[in-house]
């Protein structure tokens, strides 16, 4: 889902309400209070690898952001004052606020899982 870009699609973009990743998350918590042992195991187990895999995009996103940080210092630092120049920055700015965007879902996914 993070390499397809279904996990940070907002509810706006969607051509249904509720994101993939709430609805499945939402499932998994239920089930992991059935009574029924096999059924309460498997999905408790399936939330974890979820919730790993999350930690795993959070890191990998933790880098991008902390790269195209420092690839927008760079153009700052070199300067300038044409119109080449001012596109350089503000696309280096939108990458920067882009990966600052997934970042924030994902902690929000995050924050959510832990919270149900």
């Amino acid at each position: 889902m993070a390499i397809s870009d279904t996990l940070f699609e907002e509810t706006e973009t969607t051509s249904h309400t509720i994101p993939l990743i709430s609805i499945l998350l939402t499932w998994l918590n239920t089930m992991s209070s059935s009574p029924l042992r096999p059924i309460r195991h498997t999905s408790t187990y399936i939330a974890l690898k979820i919730v790993t895999e999350l930690c795993v995009q959070a890191g990998d996103i933790s880098k991008e952001l902390n790269l195209k940080q420092r690839q927008k210092d760079m153009e700052a630092k070199k300067g300038g004052v044409g119109p080449a120049f001012q596109k350089k920055m503000k696309d280096a700015e939108a990458k920067v606020k882009e990966v600052h965007g997934k970042k924030a879902r994902l902690e929000e996914i995050m924050k959510d899982s832990f919270d149900t």
